[in-house]
């Protein structure tokens, strides 16, 4: 029934897709993991290679935000329509391309450098500021869907309506920063430790609206599996 139902209106069991998803983002971790060695390798002072430490370590946690950011949206969903599913696929697109970026940014990105002067830096900078520009757009577009086809529950859509509302203020900032990165010589490598604090804060806004508003359910399939992702 559910085969036909798919074939019938374009759409995919969102359960069916989220080993593919988790995968992806599984691998993006481990390439992130597999380039400290040669970041080790180049002979760096202490404080050098403290500070790529942390940088791995803070570009890791921004890819476990965005995967909880966005897992968290299509559990809400039984069924994912073709602009959903052109959504997800390009999500896991861009995380592919993030362990690379990070790379770049930590060899190249303290450089200064402006838009009117391009340098190896700017360039490594911006391209990993377009890809975290894209990455929120996607989740902000999703759980768009999700309000106009009112896949999630009556009861939830308040708290998805908040949940736009606070990467839209997410959002801005990541503008400001890119703003400052574009236009600023002396702002470069320095949004990679903000931007994790900034993802951070649009979820505990979240969990502020959220966790008020759930609801006491019995023990039923839909109640656990809303009440979990929300």
């Amino acid at each position: 029934m559910a085969f036909n139902r798919s074939l019938r209106h374009h759409t995919l069991r969102a359960s069916a897709v989220l080993p593919l998803f988790d995968g992806i983002f599984a691998v993006a971790l481990t390439l992130i993991a597999f380039n400290v060695p040669d970041m080790l390798a180049m002979g760096m002072g202490a404080h050098q290679l403290l500070v790529s430490l942390l940088a791995y370590g803070v570009s890791a946690l921004v890819v476990v935000v965005y995967w909880f950011k966005l897992r968290r949206l299509i559990g809400l969903c039984r069924f994912l329509h073709l602009p959903q599913m052109a959504l997800l696929a390009q999500a896991m697109l861009t995380i592919c391309l993030y362990p690379k970026l990070v790379s770049l940014v930590l060899l190249y990105g303290q450089e200064p450098g402006t838009i009117f002067v391009l340098t190896r830096g700017q360039l490594a900078n911006t391209a990993f500021l377009f890809v975290l520009f894209l990455f929120d757009t996607i989740c902000l577009l999703f759980a768009w869907t999700l309000v106009i086809k009112n896949d999630g529950q009556n009861r939830h859509q308040r708290i998805l309506r908040h949940a736009i509302r606070t990467q839209l203020y997410g959002f801005l900032l990541l503008a400001v920063m890119a703003l400052l990165e574009l236009f600023s010589p002396w702002f470069n490598g320095q949004y990679v430790y903000l931007v994790p604090i900034v993802l951070l804060a649009e979820e505990i806004g979240l969990r502020e609206v959220a966790h008020p508003m759930a609801p006491i359910v019995p023990p039923s399939a839909g109640g656990k599996q809303l009440s979990a992702d929300v």
